[in-house]
């Protein structure tokens, strides 16, 4: 089962070569799956433990192919937050 979100998804199919920022949601401590994330081809830039999360770029292929690890939860867009 692949736990990428839809909208980032179609995103990634049309463009799979085009490098993404995107946010691994994890199923325990993210630190415990940095090594596989790099192996998968990205670049992780943090980790959250307590969001259990690691914010990670790469090519969209490589996205795709870490959506299948058991260990991975969800793969969301990286996007900017602002307050008011």
């Amino acid at each position: 089962m692949s736990h990428i979100t839809a909208d980032l998804r179609s995103v990634i199919e049309a463009a799979p070569d085009q490098t993404f920022r995107a946010l691994v949601r994890t199923v325990d401590a993210p630190s415990a799956y940095v090594d596989q994330a790099e192996q998968a081809g990205l670049t992780v830039h943090r980790t959250y433990k307590l969001l259990q999360c690691m914010a990670v770029s790469g090519q969209g292929e490589a996205l795709l192919r870490l959506a299948e690890a058991p260990w991975v939860q969800s793969i969301e867009p990286d996007k900017t937050v602002t307050t008011m």
